[in-house]
């Protein structure tokens, strides 16, 4: 039989292939035209002095080709330098952003349909136009269409790990608000800071792509959620290694409030003109710097000294995130714009990923320990005889709370269990206990609480009850005994007695004694009864 299916499998594999290849060569209804290729401006660029320039300028010229297509578009990367563009001398665009409100990103120039054989003059400041020269920054010319499947081709990596982050975040924050009410708050907090950190790494590695951006047109907007994801990225990082150690938090508590206070002051900075977006920059990466510093110094310190291995993973991603940052802040500051998030972003994606484990396995740890803890309560809590709750738990749960309007206590009482232990040991007595508990669960287990208080005395306790109610249960109990002495040797008699709360206020230990006299009223009057029959 297995022989077949692996002739079966073969045999299926060679009739697809046959298939693909008969379809390689039918001819297509219609074929879809390629794109015009994009061309590259870096290595076309002509530089030549003229009057066009300004102080501090530099000109840059390109002859476009006659056969170029008429919906043309020059996009180019100049970081919010000023900057003005020329066709055939005639000026056609220009950029002028003094304060940087207008958001970075990659400007989209279209050129009317004469373009064609006309010259293409930039003039822009010298370290850009440098930065242009050697591919550092962007600067293509091509159809609409084809510039534009450039500029996601470009970003589409970015793109793509930012929604996948975002993805993440969500689901992540979520997870700890889905968290049982019993669930320690440590471990609540640590996804919820975890969650909003991914979230939020999700939203700057989007916005910081040109995607967003050129789509919406909403450049300033875009810039604006960049820099605010990344200025509160970190904050929420502090948090949650707040809640993952047990040293530093002092230093954590500090950090934190420098990241608000930085937060106040770059977006007050930007609403008064005070200082632009870029100018503040330097302020969050010294932060960063700070922070990774603090948390490894006292991560390793706590792995070796207090031998912490729930932070271990977290160490680990971090260097990772050091390195990774090291090297996209050198990428920055040396002008290479577009390489810096590749760098960052890798080592943030490994450190996510730390710290994702290091929480699963501190929630790990917490269920564990919450299972074991269940466990032994439940020992500590039941009567092992019974299956009932004892009267520890009665205590943890009843005995000094205050009582609600309506609620009711019961008391039970098994009449004559010494006797049957003196005359026919305690197996028959034990047997009558069971039997007696069992009867009781079935009739009250479903709307109150039941508990075995010791020997032959239990308790249930009802919410929302009238006195009907509870008379109407005790008969049904009265039955249920009936039934189940049917096949006794011994009958099982039980007398009870019930107190229901009439104003809030009193201890249920208050309500316990009124059901307790109840129930040895009703004892000594089915002893009476007894003795008179």
């Amino acid at each position: 039989m297995r022989r077949k299916k692996w002739i079966l499998a073969v045999l299926a594999a060679a009739v697809m292939a046959a298939a693909v290849a008969k379809a390689w060569f039918v001819e297509p209804i219609a074929r879809i035209e390629p794109l015009k290729e994009v061309t590259d401006l870096s290595e076309e660029w002509i530089v030549k002095s003229g009057s066009l320039p300004s102080e501090g300028e530099m000109e840059y010229h390109y002859r476009i080709p006659k056969d170029d297509p008429k919906d043309l578009v020059f996009a180019v990367e100049n970081c919010g330098e000023p900057f003005r563009v020329y066709l055939d001398g005639e000026p056609i665009f220009q950029y002028n952003d003094k304060y940087r409100e207008k958001g970075l990103m990659l400007q989209w120039i279209p050129l009317s349909a004469d373009a064609g054989g006309k010259e293409l003059t930039l003039c822009i400041g010298e370290e850009v136009g440098e930065g242009l020269l050697a591919g550092k920054y962007a600067s293509w010319i091509g159809p609409q269409d084809a510039v534009f499947l450039k500029v996601v081709e470009e970003n589409l990596y970015m793109a793509f790990l930012g929604c996948f982050t975002i993805i993440l975040g969500i689901a992540v924050t979520v997870m700890s608000f889905a968290f049982t009410g019993r669930s320690p708050v440590t471990v609540k907090k640590s996804f919820r800071y975890l969650g909003i950190f991914i979230f939020l790494t999700g939203v700057w590695e989007i916005t910081d792509s040109s995607i967003l951006q050129i789509v919406t047109g909403k450049t300033a907007v875009i810039t604006l959620f960049s820099f605010f994801s990344f200025m509160m990225m970190p904050c929420f990082f502090v948090c949650f290694m707040k809640t993952m150690m047990t040293e530093g938090k002092k230093a954590l508590s500090i950090l934190e409030f420098l990241y608000l206070t930085n937060a106040v002051f770059t977006s007050g900075s930007y609403l008064f003109r005070i200082f632009n977006l870029y100018e503040t920059l330097s302020i969050q990466h010294i932060l960063i710097v700070v922070s990774v510093i603090t948390v490894l110094f006292y991560g390793i310190r706590e792995v070796r000294q207090k031998e912490n291995r729930k932070i271990r993973k977290t160490i680990i991603g971090l260097g990772f995130l050091a390195l990774s940052g090291m090297i996209s802040l050198g990428v920055f500051y040396t002008g290479f714009f577009r390489l810096y998030p590749v760098f960052y972003s890798t080592g943030l994606f490994i450190f996510i990923g730390c710290l994702a484990s290091t929480a699963v396995d501190e929630l790990y740890y917490h269920l564990e320990a919450s299972a074991s803890t269940k466990v032994y309560r439940s020992l500590a809590y039941t009567d092992v005889m019974t299956r009932m709750n004892n009267r520890s738990a009665f205590i943890e749960e009843q005995e000094r709370r205050e009582v609600k309007t309506g609620e009711g206590c019961i008391v039970m009482d098994i009449n004559n269990l010494k006797q049957i232990n003196d005359q026919y040991g305690h197996l028959e007595g034990d047997s009558l206990i069971r039997d007696a508990a069992e009867c009781i669960r079935q009739v009250f287990e479903g709307i109150g609480i039941c508990y075995r208080m010791g020997g032959d005395e239990f308790v249930v306790i009802l919410e929302n009850t009238t006195e009907e109610d509870l008379k109407k249960n005790i008969q049904n109990l009265e039955r249920q005994l009936e039934y189940k002495n049917r096949d006794r040797k011994f009958p099982i008699v039980i007398a009870s007695g019930y107190e229901i709360a009439g104003e809030e206020g009193s201890l249920m230990r208050d309500l316990l004694d009124g059901a307790d006299a109840g129930m040895y009223r009703k004892k000594q009057a089915m002893k009476e009864k007894h003795q008179k029959i």
